[in-house]
């Protein structure tokens, strides 16, 4: 009954709405912005670098660091057990690839040393091209070419199974090992995002109760049935993509003369 009504649930948050909203949001920001993310790519690559860095910018962390932390909460789950699960179940499970359109990266860029917010999201839109064009796309290759997709197995259960019938004894192995690292990071920076978030939300006094209760979670849902989690998360996801996608649309004029001025003055280098 909970399960089904969960169902419900998702199948309507997922709907028409929420996937026009996705996909026509990423389109206007890529034409509004003159499809930056390809034009500017390697600036991004040298701004990873470090190679624009300024020391006396204020912020915690470097760009590389800023954007692992974003990566980490994508790779791992998202990568090798989503991309498996997109095959299999569509667009909700396949948002799960990257963080685009959710807003959750971005607290970890904001931690950035720097002083230009679109430097930052130079380095930020890094972030889905090598978690979903690199990382994902071999990951579904492999599943793909394999044959395992017609195996009706799902999630990692699915990943393992390509990778072992590709590389026949090692390649579970190697599945394995690297679930258990990347859910390890992915889970600290969801904390983190979380963290964050309370404390802009509820104050400080919130922060050490949301830890405990996320460190009490974590067991529990590694337990749970696992298409019950997935859904759980599809439905928060698109509650996140929402009023993030929302407020893209509506602060897009905003991005669009920041970056236009950022790139006519000479802070880029």
């Amino acid at each position: 009954m909970f399960t089904q009504l969960l169902s419900t649930i998702n199948s309507f948050v997922w709907g028409p709405v929420t996937i026009i909203l996705l996909v026509g949001t990423g389109i206007f920001t890529t034409l509004l912005l003159k499809g930056v993310q390809v034009k500017k790519f390697f600036l991004g690559m040298g701004l990873l670098s470090g190679k624009y860095d300024d020391p006396n910018d204020r912020g915690e962390i470097t760009h590389f660091q800023a954007l692992s932390a974003a990566l980490s909460a994508t790779i791992g789950t998202g990568n090798i057990a989503a991309v498996a699960q997109a095959i299999r179940f569509g667009v909700a499970r396949g948002v799960f690839s990257n963080e685009a359109g959710l807003g959750s990266a971005p607290i970890a860029h904001g931690a950035a040393r720097t002083e230009e917010p679109v430097r930052e999201g130079l380095v930020a839109m890094l972030g889905p091209f090598i978690d979903t064009i690199v990382i994902c796309t071999m990951t579904a290759l492999v599943i793909i070419i394999s044959g395992a997709w017609q195996e009706g197995l799902s999630g990692s259960d699915l990943t393992a199974r390509a990778f072992n019938m590709g590389l026949p004894v090692v390649g579970g192995y190697i599945v394995a090992i690297g679930i258990i690292f990347f859910a390890f990071s992915t889970a600290v920076s969801w904390s983190y995002y979380g963290d964050r978030s309370v404390e802009y939300l509820f104050g400080t006094s919130f922060v050490m109760p949301y830890r405990i209760l996320y460190c009490f979670l974590l067991p529990v849902g590694a337990a749970v049935e696992l298409n019950l989690v997935w859904t759980i998360s599809d439905i928060f996801n698109a509650l996140m993509a929402r009023p993030n996608l929302i407020g893209l649309l509506f602060l897009s004029g905003v991005v669009t003369k920041t970056t236009k001025d950022y790139f006519k003055g000479s802070a880029q280098i």
